[in-house]
């Protein structure tokens, strides 16, 4: 089951202005699903926005997901990031610099190590 946040909370991750990124929102969103008993979440942050380029993973982009992360862990929730959604619930989010195989080409996989290392860090 995909969830939409309240108040588009979550969604707010991808927005383009530090002042779009509403952690009270995002927060409220993660205690109500706490309340109900919810123990895990895997969230989908759209590849394009975090990796605009091979050589480049957006910091802002990746600061809001990791103040979600922290969030989560302060309510109990466990999370799941998927970074690499170049496909999710029927639309393509494919990478304007993948020209070639998501799977098998070296430079594209270079790229998703790349964002995969930055999300860990």
């Amino acid at each position: 089951m995909n969830e939409g946040p309240v108040a588009a909370a979550v969604l707010s991750l991808l927005a383009t202005s530090g002042s779009a990124f509403d952690a009270a929102t995002v927060d409220a969103d993660l205690a109500a699903l706490s309340r109900i008993g919810v123990k895990c979440l895997r969230v989908f942050p759209l590849w394009p926005l975090l990796q605009p380029r091979l050589d480049a993973v957006d910091a802002t982009r990746l600061d809001r997901v990791a103040a979600l992360l922290d969030m989560a862990r302060r309510r109990g929730l466990v999370v799941q990031v998927a970074p690499l959604t170049g496909w999710m619930s029927g639309l393509t989010f494919l990478l304007l610099w993948a020209d070639g195989n998501i799977f098998t080409d070296e430079g594209i996989v270079a790229g998703e190590e790349r964002l995969v290392r930055a999300l860990a860090d």
